[in-house]
């Protein structure tokens, strides 16, 4: 058993080097102490075991709602800066509630069938041997930049037939909860102009329908009586979470591979494994390590009382790695069943993208090690912007061989 005599108690130690390396070794010792917590500096409950936060990503009293809390608790002059990127949050699905949130998932949900996903698997497959074949003479590549960005990049811009001259305006994406918990007015112009680019490309659709996502998503919502707001705010939350959560699974994805030889082995002798890879590889090295909601009324867990209005934040990337739900969680072991990892979210706002932010794993994992005979990491050192929700590389650079 970890020694509790002298160990960390807040989440915000995950900005200390040693919890940015691993922070699974943090949450270990945390659950251990208490699954369930207040945390005094984060100001919120912190809860830790799987069962618990799958139980809780279902329970109606916890309001998604994160946005309107904050933005009222700013000062006048920040909250002015900030209202423009929080009304857009707060129009997406994943920041609202039933009836709403039900209303505008429905916007969506014909787009991410399984079947439309498997539909797009040969074009992401395309693409992702060509981003890899450009550094095919060199032997090597820079994977999160030079393959996983534009590749998640191009698969959004495609699904929502997004203009090629435009796509610029997605480059270098970051997360927008993530500049908003910040404070940062950074992408409020970038998001202003996407709002243009949008009403373009909504007048166009709606005069001629094109087999793409804002096609369906214009006709469903003018349908069902949704606003313009409404319609540019989930266009947007397509962007946001299909690219920046997807690049950086898939440099965690091949990071954890690399430092687990003998996975990556297995993975080259038998890809059959690849479906139950992926998965595994996300609940081992999640790009999104916690999510956040808002206590409506009382909620009760084991012998701790959330009272109303609390925060309550569940740590995803604990719920991953607890050993009442999975054997051994700290070995990544890539035959193991692991669907039922949090990595995705859990309950009625399970990612609808997630089936194909699998397939965009699964390509750029079946390319690397179907087009090489060896593949290793150029440094051992890696380096991690600097979030305690998002764990994200700034680059992983490798080494290859090619294969033929």
């Amino acid at each position: 058993m970890t020694d509790l005599t002298a160990t960390p108690s807040t989440l915000l130690e995950l900005f200390q080097p040693e919890w940015v390396r691993d922070p699974y070794a943090l949450y270990r010792i945390l659950r251990e102490r208490s699954p369930v917590y207040w945390d005094d500096i984060m100001a919120t409950w912190v809860v830790l075991r799987h069962a618990d936060i799958a139980a809780l990503s279902r329970d109606p009293r916890l309001s998604e709602d994160r946005v309107t809390p904050l933005l009222d608790r700013l000062p006048a002059d920040r909250r002015a800066g900030m209202r423009p990127l929080a009304d857009a949050l707060s129009d997406m699905m994943l920041f609202n509630n039933p009836p709403r949130h039900t209303r505008l998932r429905a916007m969506m949900r014909q787009a991410f069938t399984r079947k439309a996903m498997e539909e797009m698997r040969g074009s992401i497959e395309q693409r992702v041997t060509r981003l890899f074949d450009a550094h095919r003479a060199t032997g090597r590549l820079d994977v999160l930049n030079d393959l996983a960005e534009p590749l998640a990049l191009d698969v959004v811009a495609d699904l929502l037939g997004f203009p090629e001259p435009d796509r610029h305006l997605l480059i270098g994406w970051s997360s927008l909860l993530h500049e908003f918990f910040m404070q940062s007015p950074a992408e409020v112009e970038r998001v202003r102009r996407i709002r243009e680019v949008f009403e373009r490309v909504a007048a166009d659709r709606r005069g001629r329908p094109q087999p793409d996502l804002t096609s369906r998503m214009l006709a469903d919502g003018d349908a069902a009586g949704a606003t313009e707001d409404e319609l540019f705010a989930n266009f947007l939350l397509i962007i946001d979470a299909g690219q920046v959560t997807t690049s950086h699974l898939i440099a965690n994805a091949v990071r954890a591979l690399l430092l687990n030889p003998d996975q990556l082995q297995l993975l080259r002798d038998r890809p059959d494994l690849m479906p139950s890879a992926a998965n595994e590889l996300m609940r081992f090295d999640s790009s999104v390590q916690f999510t956040t909601r808002m206590a409506t009324t009382d909620i009760e867990i084991g012998d701790y009382l959330i009272g109303p209005s609390e925060p309550v934040t569940l740590v995803v990337g604990s719920g991953n790695h607890d050993p009442a739900k999975f054997a051994d969680p700290e070995r990544l072991d890539i035959t193991r069943q692991s669907k039922e990892h949090l990595s995705f979210g859990f309950g009625p706002h399970y990612c609808l993208g997630a089936g194909l932010a699998l397939i965009e794993i699964q390509a750029a994992l079946s390319t690397l090690l179907a087009g090489t005979r060896t593949l290793s990491l150029v440094s051992p050192e890696f380096r991690w912007k600097d979030s305690i929700n998002f764990r994200f590389l700034t680059d992983l650079h490798v080494a290859f061989d090619p294969a033929g």
